[in-house]
C-alpha cells in the first residue's frame, strides 16, 4: 500500500496526526501518479493547501524532466 493510500485511510478514520506523517512520506516517496491521486482526493475534501504542494511538486517534477 502507498503512503498516499495510508495517509487517505488516516485521514478518513479522523487520525490528522498519522495523516500527517504519512502525507509527508507520500510528498517525498510516492510515484507522480499516486501524488495526482492524492491531490485530486484532498481537493475534494476541501484540503486545498495540501492539494496544491502536491501540484507544486509535480510541477516541479515535470520541468525538471524536460530540461
Amino acid at each position: 500500500m502507498s503512503y498516499s493510500q495510508k495517509a487517505l485511510d488516516f485521514l478518513e478514520e479522523g487520525n490528522i496526526e498519522e495523516f500527517n506523517k504519512q502525507y509527508n512520506l507520500a510528498l517525498h516517496h510516492d510515484s507522480d501518479e499516486m501524488v495526482y491521486s492524492l491531490a485530486e482526493e484532498l481537493y475534494s475534501y476541501g484540503f486545498t493547501n495540501q492539494a496544491k504542494e502536491l501540484y507544486e511538486k509535480l510541477l516541479k517534477n515535470s520541468l525538471m524532466k524536460t530540461n
